[in-house]
């Protein structure tokens, strides 16, 4: 949802058919708004706000993630992501005593 606060009004951006919206960013001059959803589409997808015309901007199906589905956006609208690959490169680890 979008409030407006000159209107007083809400205005639904999105309709989904499963999970929900998660990780919001808008673009540096506020014409877009990018969102990842809890559904196992793995996509990021963007929303221009003057018409709600929607569109995927990029699919992560094939970058693994072992952590959340947070997504931000850089000083230029570049899409920052998070990839945690510290507990799948685990092999081995051994401790020796010093005494």
């Amino acid at each position: 949802m979008l409030y407006d606060s000159r209107t007083e009004k809400r205005q639904q951006l999105v309709k989904l058919d499963a999970g929900a919206i998660a990780y919001t960013n808008w673009s540096r001059d506020e014409t877009w708004m990018f969102y990842r959803t809890t559904s196992p589409d793995r996509l990021v997808w963007r929303i221009r706000i003057a018409d709600l015309h929607t569109e995927p901007v990029v699919d992560l199906t094939n970058i693994p993630e072992a952590g959340p589905l947070w997504i931000g956006l850089d000083h230029d609208d570049s899409l920052l992501l998070h990839r945690d690959r510290s507990v799948q490169e685990i092999y081995a680890l051994t401790v020796q005593s010093s005494k």
